[in-house]
C-alpha cells in the first residue's frame, strides 16, 4: 500500500487530502478474449480485468450481444502489457472469417472448454500474445 497526498490552499489554509492506493505487482495486463454461446456464436472484446468482465458476461450484463446471445463461456483469450497491441489484435480478430475464429480457439482449446472454470489451484489460461507458438501461460486469480 502506499499514500498519495494532494495539497491544496483554500482561504490562506493548506488541507491535505491522502488516500491510500493499492500498488500492483505487476505490470498492467489487457486481454483480448472470446466468449461462446452453446452454439457457438462468438463474442470477441478486449479488457483489463479479464475476471470482472468474464463475471459480468456469465451474469448477462456484459453487454446486448451478450444477453441476447448467451455468450457465457470464455473459449479464448490472448494478454498484452500494452493497450494499443490489445486493440489492434481484437480489431484483427474481429476482422477474421467465422471460420478463422473457430480455428484460433482450437489451435488453443479444441475442446472448447470454459478457460473461467480455473482449475483447483485457481489457474486461469490464456494465449501469450508474446510467443509465437502460443504456449500456454498462467494467471493466477
Amino acid at each position: 500500500m502506499s499514500t498519495l497526498c494532494l495539497s491544496f490552499w483554500e482561504a490562506a489554509e493548506e488541507s491535505r487530502v491522502c488516500i491510500s492506493v493499492k500498488q500492483r505487482n505487476r505490470p498492467a495486463s489487457y486481454y483480448v478474449y472470446m466468449m461462446a454461446s452453446p452454439s457457438l456464436t462468438l463474442y470477441t472484446g478486449v479488457t483489463n480485468d479479464l475476471e470482472r468482465r468474464v463475471a459480468e458476461h456469465k451474469s448477462g450484463t456484459g453487454s446486448r450481444f451478450t444477453s441476447r446471445y448467451h455468450t457465457t463461456r470464455l473459449v479464448y483469450c490472448e494478454e498484452f502489457s500494452d493497450i494499443n497491441l490489445a486493440i489492434e489484435r481484437e480489431k484483427q480478430i474481429k476482422g477474421l472469417r467465422r471460420e478463422k475464429k473457430i480455428a484460433l480457439v482450437e489451435t488453443l482449446n479444441p475442446a472448447w472448454q470454459d478457460l473461467s472454470e480455473a482449475d483447483q489451484n485457481g489457474i486461469l489460461r490464456c494465449a501469450d500474445s508474446a510467443q509465437n507458438d502460443k504456449k500456454w501461460f498462467f494467471h493466477y486469480k
